[in-house]
Protein backbone atom coordinates (compact mmCIF):
# COMPACT_ATOMS: atom_id res chain seq x y z
CA UNK A 1 0.00 0.00 0.00
CA UNK A 2 3.12 2.38 0.70
CA UNK A 3 4.45 1.72 -2.35
CA UNK A 4 0.74 2.49 -4.11
CA UNK A 5 1.34 -1.09 -5.83
CA UNK A 6 -2.23 -1.54 -5.04
CA UNK A 7 -5.00 0.18 -6.59
CA UNK A 8 -7.71 2.29 -4.86
CA UNK A 9 -11.43 0.07 -4.19
CA UNK A 10 -13.11 2.19 -6.68
CA UNK A 11 -10.80 0.84 -9.56
CA UNK A 12 -11.07 -2.55 -8.20
CA UNK A 13 -14.98 -2.82 -8.14
CA UNK A 14 -15.60 -1.07 -11.45
CA UNK A 15 -12.88 -3.43 -12.84
CA UNK A 16 -10.53 -1.16 -14.59
CA UNK A 17 -7.93 -3.17 -12.61
CA UNK A 18 -7.42 -6.58 -12.32
CA UNK A 19 -5.35 -8.84 -10.17
CA UNK A 20 -2.96 -9.55 -12.95
CA UNK A 21 -1.66 -6.13 -13.30
CA UNK A 22 -1.43 -5.80 -9.49
CA UNK A 23 0.83 -9.13 -9.64
CA UNK A 24 2.91 -7.50 -12.23
CA UNK A 25 3.40 -4.07 -10.32
CA UNK A 26 4.22 -6.21 -6.99
CA UNK A 27 6.95 -8.57 -9.06
CA UNK A 28 8.52 -5.48 -10.74
CA UNK A 29 9.34 -3.43 -7.53
CA UNK A 30 9.79 -6.24 -5.82
CA UNK A 31 13.78 -5.84 -4.93
CA UNK A 32 12.05 -2.55 -3.45
CA UNK A 33 9.52 -4.35 -0.70
CA UNK A 34 11.01 -4.90 2.39
CA UNK A 35 9.37 -6.90 5.17
CA UNK A 36 10.39 -7.37 8.60
CA UNK A 37 9.17 -10.57 10.32
CA UNK A 38 9.15 -8.55 14.32
CA UNK A 39 6.72 -6.06 12.45
CA UNK A 40 4.84 -8.72 10.81
CA UNK A 41 4.21 -10.84 13.72
CA UNK A 42 2.19 -7.38 15.33
CA UNK A 43 -0.51 -8.09 13.12
CA UNK A 44 -3.90 -9.50 14.71
CA UNK A 45 -4.35 -11.80 11.67
CA UNK A 46 -0.93 -12.77 11.51
CA UNK A 47 -0.79 -14.04 15.30
CA UNK A 48 -4.15 -15.75 14.51
CA UNK A 49 -2.98 -17.66 11.98
CA UNK A 50 0.23 -18.28 13.50
CA UNK A 51 -1.55 -19.65 16.76
CA UNK A 52 -3.87 -21.91 14.30
CA UNK A 53 -0.82 -23.48 12.94
CA UNK A 54 0.49 -24.38 16.32
CA UNK A 55 -2.61 -25.36 17.46
CA UNK A 56 -3.01 -27.93 14.43
CA UNK A 57 0.96 -28.97 15.06
CA UNK A 58 -0.28 -29.55 18.56
CA UNK A 59 -3.02 -31.87 17.64
CA UNK A 60 -0.85 -33.60 15.63
CA UNK A 61 1.79 -33.92 18.09
CA UNK A 62 -1.03 -35.25 20.73
CA UNK A 63 -2.30 -37.74 18.20
CA UNK A 64 0.88 -39.32 17.82
CA UNK A 65 1.48 -39.45 21.72
CA UNK A 66 -1.18 -41.53 22.22
CA UNK A 67 -0.72 -43.73 19.34
CA UNK A 68 2.62 -44.31 20.82
CA UNK A 69 1.35 -44.49 24.02
CA UNK A 70 -1.26 -46.99 23.00
CA UNK A 71 1.30 -49.46 21.55
CA UNK A 72 3.54 -49.36 24.39
CA UNK A 73 0.79 -50.52 26.89
CA UNK A 74 -0.19 -53.53 24.24
CA UNK A 75 3.29 -53.97 23.87
CA UNK A 76 3.56 -54.29 27.90
CA UNK A 77 0.31 -56.23 28.17
CA UNK A 78 1.62 -58.51 25.28
CA UNK A 79 4.47 -59.25 27.70
CA UNK A 80 2.83 -59.22 30.97
CA UNK A 81 1.03 -62.12 29.37
CA UNK A 82 3.31 -63.74 27.74
CA UNK A 83 5.52 -64.00 32.15
CA UNK A 84 1.63 -64.87 33.55
CA UNK A 85 1.44 -67.92 30.41
CA UNK A 86 4.82 -69.21 31.77
CA UNK A 87 4.34 -69.30 34.86
CA UNK A 88 0.61 -70.06 35.47
CA UNK A 89 0.16 -72.87 37.22
CA UNK A 90 -1.64 -74.26 39.80
CA UNK A 91 -1.42 -72.20 43.13
CA UNK A 92 0.30 -69.71 41.68
CA UNK A 93 -1.69 -66.22 40.74
CA UNK A 94 -0.59 -63.52 39.35
CA UNK A 95 -1.68 -60.42 40.81
CA UNK A 96 -2.59 -57.57 38.71
CA UNK A 97 -3.61 -54.79 40.69
CA UNK A 98 -1.41 -54.53 43.75
CA UNK A 99 -3.61 -51.73 45.40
Amino acid sequence: MKLLIMPPAQHLRSELVDHKSIVARVLKCRPEIHCKRSEVIKTPSIIRAEFTREREQLDVFRSSLKQNISEEKDRQRDRFNKIKAKYDREGIEVVEDES
